[in-house]
Protein backbone atom coordinates (compact mmCIF):
# COMPACT_ATOMS: atom_id res chain seq x y z
CA UNK A 1 0.00 0.00 0.00
CA UNK A 2 1.22 3.44 -0.04
CA UNK A 3 3.06 4.93 3.19
CA UNK A 4 4.75 8.27 2.36
CA UNK A 5 6.59 10.65 5.26
CA UNK A 6 8.05 13.60 5.42
CA UNK A 7 11.28 13.53 7.63
CA UNK A 8 10.47 17.10 8.61
CA UNK A 9 6.97 18.79 9.02
CA UNK A 10 8.35 21.82 10.05
CA UNK A 11 11.07 23.82 7.85
CA UNK A 12 12.18 27.25 9.72
CA UNK A 13 14.85 29.25 7.60
CA UNK A 14 15.72 31.46 10.40
CA UNK A 15 16.97 35.27 9.10
CA UNK A 16 17.44 35.61 5.61
CA UNK A 17 18.63 39.04 3.87
CA UNK A 18 16.34 40.47 1.34
CA UNK A 19 16.16 39.62 -2.30
CA UNK A 20 19.38 36.35 -1.34
CA UNK A 21 18.06 32.70 -1.25
CA UNK A 22 18.20 29.82 1.41
CA UNK A 23 18.03 25.90 -0.04
CA UNK A 24 17.42 23.09 2.49
CA UNK A 25 16.49 19.40 1.77
CA UNK A 26 13.32 18.00 2.90
CA UNK A 27 13.14 14.12 2.39
CA UNK A 28 10.11 12.38 1.33
CA UNK A 29 10.57 8.78 2.26
CA UNK A 30 7.94 5.72 0.11
CA UNK A 31 7.68 2.83 3.13
CA UNK A 32 5.01 1.21 0.98
CA UNK A 33 5.81 -1.23 -1.83
CA UNK A 34 3.52 0.94 -4.90
CA UNK A 35 4.95 3.99 -6.63
CA UNK A 36 3.29 7.03 -5.49
CA UNK A 37 2.60 10.28 -7.04
CA UNK A 38 2.83 13.53 -5.31
CA UNK A 39 1.83 17.06 -6.21
CA UNK A 40 2.63 20.43 -3.92
CA UNK A 41 0.03 23.14 -3.42
CA UNK A 42 1.92 25.68 -4.92
CA UNK A 43 -0.16 29.00 -5.03
CA UNK A 44 0.11 28.15 -1.00
CA UNK A 45 3.84 29.18 -0.51
CA UNK A 46 5.26 30.52 -3.86
CA UNK A 47 5.42 34.09 -3.19
CA UNK A 48 8.22 33.31 -0.56
CA UNK A 49 9.31 29.90 -0.93
CA UNK A 50 9.89 27.27 -3.75
CA UNK A 51 9.29 23.16 -3.49
CA UNK A 52 11.74 21.42 -6.80
CA UNK A 53 10.23 18.77 -7.55
CA UNK A 54 7.02 20.26 -7.22
CA UNK A 55 5.40 17.50 -8.33
CA UNK A 56 6.18 13.89 -9.73
CA UNK A 57 6.13 10.27 -8.67
CA UNK A 58 8.39 8.57 -5.84
CA UNK A 59 9.04 4.73 -6.16
CA UNK A 60 8.82 2.16 -3.85
CA UNK A 61 11.21 1.93 -0.74
CA UNK A 62 13.00 4.71 -1.96
CA UNK A 63 13.74 8.44 -0.57
CA UNK A 64 13.57 11.35 -2.74
CA UNK A 65 15.10 14.83 -1.61
CA UNK A 66 13.07 17.96 -2.43
CA UNK A 67 14.82 21.24 -2.62
CA UNK A 68 12.99 23.73 -0.42
CA UNK A 69 13.91 27.61 -1.24
CA UNK A 70 13.34 30.80 1.12
CA UNK A 71 13.36 33.70 -1.50
CA UNK A 72 11.98 36.80 0.25
CA UNK A 73 11.00 39.95 -1.33
CA UNK A 74 9.93 42.29 1.39
CA UNK A 75 11.45 42.80 5.26
CA UNK A 76 9.27 40.85 7.61
CA UNK A 77 9.80 39.68 10.94
CA UNK A 78 7.28 36.60 10.74
CA UNK A 79 7.03 35.20 7.12
CA UNK A 80 4.94 31.44 7.42
CA UNK A 81 3.00 29.32 5.43
CA UNK A 82 1.22 26.84 7.88
CA UNK A 83 0.15 23.23 6.58
CA UNK A 84 0.80 23.36 2.92
CA UNK A 85 -0.41 20.36 1.41
CA UNK A 86 0.80 18.04 -0.78
CA UNK A 87 -1.68 15.91 -2.37
CA UNK A 88 -0.82 11.90 -2.50
CA UNK A 89 -2.67 10.15 -5.34
CA UNK A 90 -4.78 7.38 -3.92
CA UNK A 91 -3.16 8.24 -0.36
CA UNK A 92 -3.72 10.85 2.56
CA UNK A 93 -2.31 14.16 1.75
CA UNK A 94 0.74 15.21 3.76
CA UNK A 95 1.47 18.95 5.58
CA UNK A 96 4.40 20.86 5.63
CA UNK A 97 5.27 24.14 8.01
CA UNK A 98 7.44 26.81 6.36
CA UNK A 99 8.94 29.68 8.46
CA UNK A 100 11.59 32.20 8.07
CA UNK A 101 12.35 36.04 8.51
CA UNK A 102 12.90 38.71 5.77
CA UNK A 103 15.54 41.36 7.10
CA UNK A 104 17.51 44.00 5.42
CA UNK A 105 20.96 43.73 4.74
CA UNK A 106 23.52 46.11 6.19
CA UNK A 107 24.12 48.98 5.10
Amino acid sequence: GIELKLMDENIGFGNVVKGSRLTKILQLSNFGDVKVNFKWDSPAYKKYFTIVPESGYINPNSNLDLEVTFHPTEKDEDISCKKVKCEIKGGEPLFLNLMGKCIEPDS
